[in-house]
C-alpha cells in the first residue's frame, strides 16, 4: 500500500479539535540571537532548557526535540550531506523526499538562505506521509565559520498563516571535535501557536524520529580511513572502481555523481554497493567536500 501524502497543517487542524483546551507551557525568556555561542549548544539532558533558533530565539517555546551524536567524519563532510537535499530519498528514513525550487539545480551547491522547500516525512502518522514547507534560514559553511570551530544550517517551518498556527525551526550545529570527528547537535523547538498543543501530542514520536534521522546522517557520512585514496587521486579512484565493479569504466561509473573532476579528498557514503563488493571496501556514491 502506498502511503498517502497529507499536509501537516491540515492534519493538525483536525487534531486540534480534541486538544483545544491545552495551554502552551514552557515559555522562556528570549535571548539576543546575535550573542548566542552556537558552537557551545548541547541537548539538555533533562529537557528543561530551551535552545535558541536563528529566527525565533527562545521566546514562547512550548516544547522541543533534540538529538546529538558524534560522527566519525570531518564537519565539512557532514555539512555536505546535510544540505544534499536531492539525495535525502536515498538515505533519510524520516525526510524521505525534498521538493526544491527550480533555481536549485544541484545540492548542496545551489542551496541559499531563503530557499523554500517541501519536505515529505514518514513516520509521524501511521501509513501517511506528511508534507511541510521549510524555509532555509541559516547557512554557515567552512568558508564563513567563526573561531568556534563549527558549521551550521537551519530551516524553519512555514505554516501559511504567518506563524499563527505554529512555528518551528530546525538548526543543526556541527562542532569540530579536533580529532577528525564531528558532534552533530540537531534540534527543533516548537513555539506557541493554535496548533502547537496538537503537535505536542506527537513530541515522543518526533523525538524518536529526530534520533533516527541523526543516526541516518551518521551512517551516511561515517568516515572510513580505508576509503581515502589521497588528495586529487582521481585516476586512482577511477581505476579502483573499474577493478571492483565491472559496470565501471575509467571514465564512467553508475554512481549518483560520477563526475570526479576537481575532487580533492574522496568520501564515499553508503548508497548502492556493487554486487560482490564489501561495503567497507567501496561506497558507490561519491560526495566530494
Amino acid at each position: 500500500m502506498h502511503a498517502t501524502r497529507a499536509s501537516l497543517r491540515n492534519l493538525m487542524l483536525l487534531a486540534i479539535i480534541g486538544v483545544a483546551s491545552a495551554e502552551a507551557v514552557g515559555i522562556s525568556r528570549d535571548v539576543a540571537v546575535s550573542a548566542i555561542a552556537w558552537g557551545s549548544l548541547r541537548c539538555p539532558p533533562d529537557g528543561s532548557t530551551n535552545l535558541p533558533t536563528p529566527t525565533y530565539g527562545t521566546e514562547k517555546v512550548v516544547f522541543q526535540v533534540c538529538s546529538q551524536v558524534v560522527i566519525n567524519a570531518p564537519t565539512a563532510a557532514v555539512y555536505h550531506a546535510l544540505l544534499d537535499f536531492q539525495s535525502y530519498s536515498l538515505w533519510n528514513s524520516f525526510v524521505v523526499d525534498v521538493a526544491l525550487p527550480a533555481d536549485v539545480r544541484r545540492t548542496p551547491d545551489d542551496v541559499r538562505v531563503g530557499n523554500s522547500m517541501v519536505f515529505t516525512t514518514a513516520g509521524i502518522l501511521p501509513l501517511i506521509n506528511t508534507t511541510s514547507t521549510e524555509i532555509v534560514t541559516k547557512l554557515l559553511d567552512e568558508d564563513e565559520t567563526q573561531a568556534g570551530g563549527y558549521l551550521m544550517a537551519a530551516w524553519r517551518s512555514e505554516d501559511g498563516a504567518g506563524g499563527l498556527l505554529y512555528r518551528a525551526e530546525h538548526p543543526t550545529i556541527l562542532v569540530d571535535q579536533g580529532d577528525g570527528t564531528t558532534l552533530s547537535v540537531s534540534y527543533e523547538p516548537y513555539y506557541a501557536g493554535l496548533l502547537t498543543p496538537a503537535l505536542r501530542l506527537l513530541q515522543g514520536k518526533l523525538q524518536r524520529l529526530f534520533e533516527q534521522q541523526n543516526g541516518d546522517v551518521k551512517a551516511q557520512v561515517t568516515w572510513r580511513e580505508g576509503n581515502i585514496l589521497g588528495n586529487n587521486d582521481v585516476a586512482g579512484f577511477r581505476g579502483k572502481l573499474t577493478t571492483l565493479s565491472p559496470a565501471c569504466s575509467q571514465d564512467t561509473c553508475p554512481l549518483e555523481s560520477s563526475n570526479l573532476d576537481g575532487v580533492n579528498l574522496l568520501f564515499l557514503p553508503v548508497r548502492e554497493i556493487p554486487q560482490g563488493v564489501q561495503r567497507e571496501t567501496v561506497r558507490s556514491f561519491l560526495s566530494p567536500y
